[in-house]
């Protein structure tokens, strides 16, 4: 089942009209070409009007640096939960990466792959020794 996300920037009075168009350029490419299972694209776009906006740019995942704060309340039942909230993230605009694209107000869109197996590691970890003792550990 093929699938994209799509978020904006935020600001005060947002204007959705070029997320809106966006999307559906994303739809019909996805459409036309397909993705394979696992599969799936992540659009990112500028908080600009449509007159304002960049040209689409095919990009990479970029660094956010999240400053993220934790705050502990009670649903009406009294089971407790956590609220993840504080200042948008912000981000490392190096070239190539969909948060300089958006910096420089164009449209990303980076491929995302659900596998996130760590490859090198998973080769190295098939060489450790993971025979269960006999005996329980006793430090």
């Amino acid at each position: 089942c093929p699938a994209f996300a799509i978020s904006q920037e935020y600001y005060e009075h947002p204007d959705f009209t070029l997320a809106g168009r966006a999307a559906s350029v994303v739809a019909r490419n996805i459409l036309e070409h397909g993705l394979s299972p696992g599969e799936l694209i992540n659009i990112n776009v500028p908080a600009l009007p449509i007159e304002e906006a960049g040209e689409f740019e095919v990009t990479r995942l970029g660094k956010r640096v999240y400053q993220d704060q934790l705050i502990e309340r009670q649903d009406p039942r009294g089971i407790p939960y956590f609220w993840i909230g504080g200042p948008p993230p912000s981000g490392l605009a190096v070239e190539g990466t969909d948060f300089h694209a958006v910096v420089n107000r164009r449209i990303a869109v980076t491929p995302i792959h659900l596998d996130l197996t760590g490859r090198r590691l998973l080769k190295r970890l098939r060489t450790w020794d993971w025979t269960l003792p006999n005996e329980p550990a006793t430090d």
